[in-house]
């Protein structure tokens, strides 16, 4: 199956590619409040950064980008942390007054960093997790990062001062960044967790016993539908954001 999902993004990243190099998908740019729309255009901008940030889209299910824009909208000193940065950093930047970023790979870094020079409300922070052959219990299961210690990047909320009213987890080790997430939210804050339909996070997401408003669905960037969790530790929170 891994194999299948990367053979579709090679091929749908190169055709993309081909298609905004020409111009033909920017001629034909997708109109204003289209979901279906935005979201055929995504399925050529996967892996492209620029296309994404130019479709305002960050790599979530639509109904939940939607939910946190109409979430920030509401909060003028919004206060966000991210742990994994990408074109949703530069979503989140124009929605929030703060945002602070972790980002592990140091190549990816370095284009990400580049997207958010005009964002000066962007803290974008390199937290590398280096080869251990010890037994730490922050590892990732991701076959491309086995063997790295990712307790620096989990923890790097812990050097921040305050609460936050949102806080992304779309990086690495992400059970771990969930239980570091539950120590610095807002009491009427909302943690987003993608991806949460993966076997692998149900325990956690179980045992954080957070209200949960599950937003599976149209997915930017993917031909099928995908979870991505929007949690609170004030249900009414939730429950606000739906009937507005």
């Amino acid at each position: 199956m891994q194999s299948i999902k990367r053979a579709y993004a090679f091929s749908m990243h190169g055709l993309g590619a081909g298609l905004y190099g020409s111009g033909m998908l920017r001629r034909a740019g997708p109109e204003p409040g289209s979901d279906i729309a935005r979201w055929l255009h995504s399925l050529f901008a996967i892996y492209d950064i620029e296309a994404m940030i130019r479709l305002d889209m960050p790599w979530w299910t639509l109904r939940s980008a939607k939910l946190i824009d109409r979430f920030l909208a509401g909060r003028s000193r919004a206060r966000v942390f991210e742990y994994g940065s990408g074109a949703s950093t530069v979503f989140l930047a124009k929605r929030a007054q703060e945002v602070v970023s972790v980002e592990h790979d140091t190549p990816w870094h370095a284009v990400v960093s580049r997207k958010v020079e005009d964002h000066p409300n962007v803290a974008l922070n390199l937290v590398e997790a280096p080869v251990t052959a010890g037994t730490s219990g922050y590892r990732s299961q991701h076959s491309a990062w086995q063997g790295h210690d990712f307790s620096d990047y989990v923890h790097a909320i812990d050097r921040q001062e305050g609460l936050f009213d949102l806080i992304v987890v779309d990086g690495r080790c992400r059970t771990h960044c969930l239980n570091a997430a539950l120590r610095r939210i807002k009491a009427d804050g909302i943690i987003l967790f993608d991806n949460a339909g993966r076997q692998r996070y149900q325990a956690a997401i179980e045992s954080c016993r957070l209200a949960r408003l599950s937003t599976a669905g149209l997915t930017a960037c993917l031909p099928y539908s995908d979870q991505t969790l929007l949690l609170s530790p004030t249900p009414g929170t939730l429950a606000e954001l739906e009937d507005r």
